[in-house]
Order: C-alpha cells, then structure tokens, then sequence
C-alpha cells in the first residue's frame, strides 16, 4: 500500500503542476509543449485534463492511460513536420486514413516479422486518443482546431463472435500442465475461471484476495470495484504461489503485487506457453481465456444474466456475444457427428 499511496501522491503532484498554473501559465505550457512537441509535456497536459475535467478523475485505469498514452505517441511519430495548433482540417482524416491503409510488423510465434493491418477497434482507440489531445489543448485555451471533428468511428465487418474465440477446457488443461511456474498458473486459472482481463491480473494484489470468503476485489473498467468468486483450482492455485511469495519477493521489484510481471511480459510468457503446448495463440491472446470463462459458464447456466454479472459487463449486449459462440460450437459439434 505503501508504493500505491507514493504513486498516487506523485501522480497528484504532476496534475497540479498544471491546473495550478492558472489561466495564462496553463496556456503557455500548453502552448509551447505543443510547438516543441515534447511528448513528456503533453501527455501531462494530456493526464491533467482526464483526471480534472473529463469527469472520469481517479477512476481512469492504468490500462486506459497507457492506451491513451501509446496512441499520443504514435500521433506524435505520425505527424512529422505537422504544427500541432494548426494542423489543418484535413489532418485528422489523414491520419486516420494511414492508420487503416499502412500494416505494422509484428512477431509470430517463430519469431517472424509479419504485415498485420490495424482493427477497426485500435483505430477507434487510436482516434480517440488523438481526440483527447485536443480536448486537452483547448481546455488550456491553447487551440480551437480540431482536425478529428465529425471522423465516425471504423465499423468492424467481422461480427464480435467470429472474433472473440475462446480456448476449450481442454486447451487450458494442457497449458496448466507445461505451466511449471506457479505465477503463470495463478495468470491462467484467473483469466479462464475468474474471467480477468490481462491489466486487472497484473494489477491484482495480495490484500485483494479473500481467502475466507473464496472472492477476489477486482479493479476493472471505469475504476469498478466489484467481487468475483473463486474456484477450488484458482484458491489452491493462489495459495501455492502464496507460499513461495517471499523468496520471489526479494528478487521481483513489484511488492505487494500477485504477479511478479507488468501484463505485456506475463502476455510473452502466455504466448510463449502456447507455442510449448501445442495451442494455437494468434486469434484470441491472453484474453481469450476469458472469452472461455464467459463460454463456459454460459453453457453451464445458459443464463446470460449469470455470465454477465461473472464477467462484469456494464452492457448485457456485450454479453450476448457468449450464446453466440455457444451456438457456433454446438453447430460444429453436430456437423462431425
């Protein structure tokens, strides 16, 4: 709690160094931040304009502003040459259009680089965080333009469910068992029994963990607070990398923490996992195993209300999503049979 209350504290001191500037300080800053382009700069203008004035405040996540964070970068990176205060009204359109068009390189599980194109749902993320930028610019009276006005956001083609794929009880079975490290146990029974997003197992904490009650505290979108249950394998699970918590602690940096690893290290360590046990990984990620949560408890109950509260979806159309699957693999199942 120690290093949270220190983080927060720092994190209030860098707010405050801008909205207490008054007026004209904050327009200056702003304003020279963004003819400098100094990316540290803005993005605290960036951060000091969500946690004050857009009416989320501290229940941003630490996903959400890495999210936002990563897209000002690549914005930044995009607009070479592009004054940011007066960057056109055919800017945004560009940009957003390159972000379609123009594939990045990635690694696949042979350690190949290969051309993937951006989803419509990572442009949306992109476009909404180049939004926010100037959202912020102008609530420090920095600028009036805005090159993303009137830019709808990317419709997906591709129905959720074909997307969201899940992992079979089976596949999981077969991970548990080339998981030799208890941490990446732990990682694997929480996104497949709990139904934990990647950011909130790697933002879970030991004083989160009820073991009386058999219910973890979890943090999730939004800066929700809400109770999952605990299943029998997850609570043993739990409490063996419990018991070698302290000889890992003196080695691992990130006290207090269930996970010894940031998400994007304990996302490697799951891909890395899969190729080891023969499961396929492109396609569904880490977080397919919380589809497979949401799957399976779908086809246990078939009552999407449960599933829903179990996941934590504020909207049950999101939840619908699982019967779908549900019945895409009963109509495979009939068509082998």
């Amino acid at each position: 709690m120690k290093q949270l209350a220190i983080y927060d504290s720092d994190r209030r001191q860098r707010h405050r160094s801008w909205t207490d500037l008054g007026d004209d300080g904050l327009r200056r800053r702003a304003t020279a931040a963004a003819n400098t382009r100094d990316p540290g700069e803005l993005w605290g203008l960036v951060e000091a304009y969500l946690f004050q004035s857009s009416g989320k405040g501290s229940h941003l996540s630490s996903h959400t502003l890495s999210t936002y964070r990563r897209g000002l970068l690549d914005l930044l990176n995009h607009w070479q040459g592009v004054n940011l205060l007066r960057p056109g009204s055919r800017a945004g359109g560009s940009y957003v259009e390159d972000l379609e068009q123009v594939p990045f390189r990635v690694d696949n599980l042979a350690g190949e680089e290969i051309p993937r194109f951006r989803s419509p749902a990572t442009v949306n993320v992109k476009i909404a965080a180049a939004r926010t930028l100037y959202y912020a610019l102008a609530w420090a009276g920095a600028t009036t333009a805005d090159p993303f006005k009137g830019l709808r956001s990317r419709k997906d083609p591709v129905p959720p469910w074909e997307k969201r794929q899940p992992y079979t009880t089976k596949e999981i079975d077969v991970l548990l068992q080339v998981a030799h490290d208890p941490a990446d146990r732990v990682a694997i029974l929480l996104g497949s029994h709990a139904g934990l997003r990647r950011h909130e197992t790697a933002g879970l904490r030991w004083e989160d963990i009820r073991f009386d009650a058999r219910l973890i505290r979890v943090k999730g979108k939004g800066g929700y607070v809400e109770s999952v249950g605990l299943s029998k394998r997850l609570l043993t699970a739990l409490r063996s990398l419990q018991s070698v918590h302290e000889t890992r602690k003196r080695r691992k940096a990130r006290d207090g923490f269930i996970m010894p690893w940031g998400d994007k290290r304990m996302e490697q360590r799951f891909k890395e996992l899969c190729k080891v046990a023969g499961v396929g990984y492109e396609g569904k990620g880490l977080h397919g195993l919380r589809h497979g949560a949401g799957t399976r408890m779908y086809r246990q109950t078939r009552d999407l209300n449960q599933v829903q509260k179990h996941l934590r979806h504020k909207n049950i159309t999101t939840t619908t999503i699982y019967a779908k699957l549900e019945d895409e693999a009963t109509r495979r199942t009939v068509e082998d049979w």
